[in-house]
């Protein structure tokens, strides 16, 4: 009796969900790298030709302080917007919660979040 070699088809994975954020953040670091290079390049080819290095002096700083105020603006976009979905899944766990807890108890069911209070130490 011949060996037989059975070949198992693996599942086509399913491409991942990229949040919205993920690829505007990714976009514009990407032009913010790509434009700030360029510029550099240009500068570094004009101080050669004109044989003077006093520009960088000027140009670096500016350079430098623009490209962290984007970075820091496109990542701070990011934190709010992953933030903001944060609280809307947890608002619509919360919903789904309680639809259950009215479902169980009937439709007399009332709802009262309760917030613990701290009491004073008396020493």
């Amino acid at each position: 009796m011949p060996f037989k070699i059975q070949w198992v088809k693996k599942k086509k994975k399913e491409k991942a969900h990229v949040d919205y954020s993920k690829k505007l953040v990714g976009i514009v670091l990407a032009h913010i790298f790509i434009i700030t290079d360029v510029f550099l390049i240009f500068c570094c080819y004009e101080m050669h030709s004109l044989e003077d290095l006093s520009a960088l002096s000027y140009i670096a700083p500016v350079i430098f302080g623009a490209f962290s105020i984007t970075v820091s603006a496109a990542l701070g976009f990011y934190n709010w917007r992953a933030s903001q979905n944060d609280f809307m899944k947890i608002e619509i766990e919360k919903t789904k919660q309680l639809s259950e807890l009215k479902e169980k108890y009937g439709d007399n069911f009332t709802y009262t979040e309760t917030k613990e209070i701290e009491t004073p130490k008396i020493s």
